[in-house]
Formats: C-alpha cells, structure tokens, sequence
C-alpha cells in the first residue's frame, strides 16, 4: 500500500528568476511479516531559475533532499546540489552544462557515496513539436550519457528516453 502528499509551489520573480519549492511525503506499507521494505520517505525540492530577461543565457540552481526512514533497517539520506548554465547557440539549439555535488548515506560495495558530479549536453528543437536532448557527464560512481527524443501531435505525445550510468 502507497500514500503519497506532495504540495509545491511555482512562481516569478519579474523577469529576472523563476522558483520552485516542493515537498513530498509518502508512506509505503506492505501486508508480510518482517518486510524490509515498509518505509516513510521524506522529500524537498528548491529551485531558481532565470527567467525572461535571460533569453540568451540562462542559468539555475537545485537542491534536493531525500530521507527514507525505513522501519526494519537502516535509513536512507540522499542531497544534491547543482548549478546549470545554458547558452542559447541559435534560436533552436542549445549548448548546457551542470555541476554539482551528491551526498549520500546508501551501503555500496565501493565506499563511495558522495563526490562532484557534471555533465555537457545539447538541446535541439527541429520544429515546434519535436526535441532532442542528449548529454555526457560524470558522477562519483562513473560516466553517464543521456539521450532523449520528445514529438508531439496534437492529441498525443511521445517519449523515447535512454539513460546510461554505473550501477
């Protein structure tokens, strides 16, 4: 059994920024005896952003906090921190770039639960209904690479997403 709570909020700061606050709560349970897995989990997102005035480079920056306290083991804390920085190249691409840090408390074979992460990509819109979007990075644990390819019509959209990172 699942419950979720998760209000936010959205808004603008004229045209220099926009923000975004959220938090999440959730409640999973489960009806077998000595399940590992019952858990609250406990989530807050912060964000700015830049905003109108920003039309040929913008920038942001995120939090992120997770805590899953799990009933049966040990809890879970997960935090990122990330600065974004984009440079509109033409009216339809887009080259942008993320650095950050995660830190976590997760068990791991390698030890390794926390370090700087980035990544460079590029946004391509070839018409006013499809994207493209593709990045390379770095985390802690590996190389990353991310490819996504959005249409749409207009009674139907569609996805197509492939992420590949170090598990």
């Amino acid at each position: 059994r699942s419950v979720q709570f998760s209000p936010s909020i959205r808004n603008r700061l004229g045209t220099f920024a926009t923000y975004s606050a959220g938090y999440s709560l959730s409640q999973q349970t489960t009806t077998a005896v000595g399940s590992l897995s019952d858990s609250a989990t406990h989530g807050l997102a912060l964000g700015i952003g830049s905003g109108a005035e920003f039309s040929t480079v913008g920038w942001g920056l995120n939090f992120n906090r997770q805590k899953i306290d799990y009933q049966q083991r040990d809890d879970v804390e997960t935090q990122s921190l990330s600065g974004r920085l984009s440079v509109r190249l033409q009216p339809r691409l887009t080259a942008n770039g993320t650095v950050g840090y995660d830190k976590n408390n997760y068990a791991t074979t390698s030890g390794a639960t926390q370090g700087n992460f980035w990544t460079l990509g590029m946004d391509w819109r070839p018409s006013d209904l499809t994207s493209i979007s593709a990045d390379r990075g770095h985390r802690y644990y590996g190389p990353t690479s991310r490819l996504s390819i959005s249409h749409q019509t207009r009674t139907t959209s569609t996805t197509i997403s492939y992420s590949d990172s170090v598990t």
